[in-house]
């Protein structure tokens, strides 16, 4: 298969990539899949989603060269101990998540800002039609 230097997500010595991937919930037990994502495969299933076991397994593969994961730091430290040459990245579903909650939250001001400014506006508006009798007959008290 002929290596890409377009994606980070390929590399390794045949192609392939062996990333972490974020961990799944099967009723109340926890895990963590391990996906080759070229092939779409899995690779294995870990029992829990401690570091101290995704880092035994990443020793064991030594040709890992990028590691796909969520923003949680037992995964990247995991990552950094047994894989330290591996370049770690986001994977897609956590990437698209921060970026909506990052939209979301400008936005929010944004419309925030616009609206007191609007209702600056309209109370500057309200407070010029006042009429005039009304103005001078408050400056004289």
């Amino acid at each position: 298969m002929e290596k890409s230097t377009s994606t980070v997500l390929r590399g390794g010595d045949d192609g392939n990539v062996i990333p972490l991937t974020r961990p799944f919930k099967r009723g109340r037990t926890f895990g963590t899949l391990l996906i080759d994502l070229q092939s779409h495969q899995v690779l294995d299933v870990l029992p829990d989603r401690k570091a101290e076991t995704a880092a035994t397994w990443m020793q064991s593969h030594p040709e890992i060269r990028v590691v796909s994961r969520d923003r949680g730091g037992y995964y990247a430290a995991a990552a950094q101990a047994s894989v330290p040459q591996a370049i770690q990245c986001a994977d897609r579903f956590h990437l698209m998540t921060n970026l909506s909650k990052s939209l979301e939250g400008f936005l929010s001001r944004h419309l925030a800002a616009h609206r007191m400014q609007a209702d600056l506006e309209s109370m500057k508006s309200a407070a010029s039609e006042v009429p005039l009798f009304l103005q001078t007959s408050q400056r004289s008290l």
